[in-house]
């Protein structure tokens, strides 16, 4: 077999592979989830190493002088490894659509598969050029190896999965969960930040007109994301408590989704979606306080978010109360929730009061 031939039929190889992977996750879920084979997850982490190391192989492999028989003997080596990466991944669904763990373990790997096909991509292409070359072979420095970028990331890739590997499906949707708190966590020292942004405007006098050219001023104005009014700045700062108590109730939860775990387990899908709905509408209560406010949009996604908190918590006890867990840890649990529905309520009365109080404000400012 030539290297051009033993080249393709890898990529083939691997593209085969990623294929087998396309139906192992679905919208709709099964309402239980099978058990992981003993030992699944510690095999997919040996044979990722071994895709690591193989494909370290196949870059050395292709360095000049290249050896036709090492060089396809490595393509195969990679082609397996990776393919039974892809069978593990397979074997984790049971014969049925996986929850958050398989989906987590499946982008991974179809992202170690992307980066392997562009790997062989780069293979292909020079070993197209050398064959143009009759000098080419002989050209190349011994310590040279163009391949060594791309063979870094796969390994990456790698790394990535590798290094916070998923065990069991509460492992998997905690992961997911922090991953929707982190844009949510964004989101909200953005706006703190710009806050004390227009504090430190308000203290450097700013107000008495920047020292450069107007049409830089206005940009960058405009890259600041604006100047509050009075009557603006008043209703972020009215509603600030409210937007921490709702990024303290999502950046607790994690810790008390253990108790969560079923027998049989069940998809984390709908805990999923009500967190993904509550990150979504903080952003859109956040992005609704930045200048040029409209005062009925703002209280509109105030009202939406706490909404979405409140049928983050209902989604959750709903669960808590199948579930089997360590009672003290549900006790104390159940104390932080209501606790916190307590304060919401407490919170979103004093918004209310602060909200007319802005309006007020907004009539006696002259026009």
């Amino acid at each position: 077999m030539s290297l051009h031939q033993g080249l393709k039929e890898s990529k083939d190889g691997i593209s085969t592979s990623l294929r087998a992977l396309q139906n192992v996750t679905s919208t709709t879920l099964p309402s239980t989830l099978p058990a992981l084979l003993p030992g699944l997850p510690e095999s997919l982490a040996q044979l990722l190493l071994k895709v690591h190391n193989d494909s370290t192989a196949l870059s050395l492999s292709f360095k000049p002088p290249i050896t036709r028989h090492a060089a396809l003997a490595q393509l195969a080596k990679v082609n397996e490894s990776f393919g039974r990466v892809c069978a593990c991944v397979v074997a984790a669904t049971g014969g049925q659509t996986g929850g958050a763990l398989v989906e987590e373990w499946k982008d991974g790997v179809e992202a170690i598969g992307a980066e392997l096909v562009r790997l062989l991509d780069v293979f292909i292409d020079a070993e197209k050029q050398e064959n143009t070359s009759a000098n080419a072979q002989s050209s190349s420095s011994k310590d040279d190896n163009p391949y060594l970028l791309h063979t870094g990331l796969v390994w990456n890739r790698i790394d990535r999965i590798s290094q916070d590997l998923s065990s069991t499906e509460v492992q998997a949707a905690t992961k997911r969960w922090k991953s929707q708190g982190e844009v949510m966590k964004d989101a909200w020292t953005e706006f703190k930040e710009f806050m004390e942004e227009q504090d430190e405007e308000v203290e450097d006098g700013e107000d008495d007109g920047p020292d450069f050219d107007d049409e830089f001023a206005e940009l960058d104005e405009m890259m600041q994301g604006g100047k509050m009014s009075p009557e603006e700045r008043a209703r972020a700062e009215a509603v600030k408590p409210l937007f921490g108590l709702h990024q303290i109730l999502h950046s607790t939860i994690p810790r008390y989704l253990p108790l969560l775990v079923l027998e049989p387990e069940e998809p984390y899908s709908r805990l999923l979606d009500a967190s993904s709905a509550l990150t979504a509408a903080f952003d859109s209560a956040i992005e609704a306080m930045y200048p040029d406010q409209d005062e009925e949009e703002v209280d509109s996604a105030v009202s939406s978010l706490g909404r979405r908190s409140l049928g983050l918590i209902k989604t959750f006890r709903d669960r808590l109360d199948r579930a089997i867990g360590d009672e003290d840890r549900r006790s104390q649990c159940a104390t932080f929730l209501t606790k916190w529905e307590d304060r919401l309520q407490k919170e979103q009365g004093a918004w209310s009061e602060r909200a007319l109080s802005v309006s007020s404000l907004k009539h006696a400012l002259p026009q």
